[in-house]
């Protein structure tokens, strides 16, 4: 069974600092800055384990969330984001990169490098977090692949978009 997310049942002044310890425990610790200063702070969605594979479908208010320096640092298992949009739009940047999503589009970033996201009207997606063990890669390739959005038009970003959008929405993971 899942774990929820609903901002609707904390306190509105509580809520940026639930998210940052919500995403810390269950995805990665993460940075967060609300435009709307803490006012208007919204997010809701599930996060569901599948043995080492966390899925997680959401949608949150205006936001920006920073993997800084100092939590790359941290002793956290190294993991690879893969985040397909599917409304609103947000941009990634890592690696000195740019990458702008918008609904259909995938972009993949990597925990083991700084990253910022940001997002000036809020945003609804699914993404997976994938530890690098899970993925038998070298981390060159890993990092090659991040912050680059993948449309909808390319054959492989539209099946792995397809198919992460089916697990994520899946009821037997709520």
């Amino acid at each position: 069974m899942g774990f929820t997310v609903s901002t609707n049942e904390v306190a509105e002044r509580d809520r940026a600092e639930w998210l940052h310890e919500v995403f810390a425990s269950k995805i990665v610790a993460v940075e967060f800055g609300w435009p709307q200063h803490r006012k208007g702070v919204s997010a809701h969605g599930t996060i569901n384990r599948l043995g080492d594979l966390v899925v997680i479908l959401g949608n949150t208010s205006a936001f920006k969330m920073e993997r800084t320096p100092s939590l790359v640092r941290e002793a956290t298992e190294p993991c690879v984001l893969v985040c397909v949009q599917s409304a609103g739009s947000r941009m990634i940047v890592q690696n000195g990169r740019e990458a702008v999503l918008h609904a259909g589009e995938l972009a993949i970033y990597d925990s083991t490098a700084p990253y910022t996201l940001l997002s000036d009207s809020g945003v609804s997606g699914a993404f997976f977090r994938i530890p690098h063990a899970a993925l038998d890669m070298p981390h060159n390739m890993i990092r090659a692949a991040c912050a680059e959005s993948l449309c909808p038009g390319h054959t492989v970003a539209s099946l792995a978009s397809h198919y992460i959008r089916r697990l994520a929405a899946d009821p037997e993971l709520s």
